[in-house]
């Protein structure tokens, strides 16, 4: 199963957008985005929000890869 980390790089890469101006969009730093990216670190609450407002995707999906 996709991690969420996968799930948001999929975002990213489907927007067209850099590491360094999604993380700018989403209020966290680049190499924080990296390590979201590798699983290595979570996102915020907020964050994850941001996303599903932004990039119009749905939070469960998002969080838990169910649609």
């Amino acid at each position: 199963m996709e991690s969420t980390g996968a799930r948001i790089r999929r975002i990213r890469k489907a927007t067209g957008l850099s590491q360094v101006d999604f993380s700018k969009k989403i209020c966290v730093s680049q190499s924080h985005l990296s390590k979201v990216e590798c699983d290595k670190m979570k996102l915020s609450k907020s964050a994850i929000r941001l996303i599903c407002i932004l990039f119009d995707v749905n939070e469960d999906w998002l969080v838990n890869g169910s649609r």
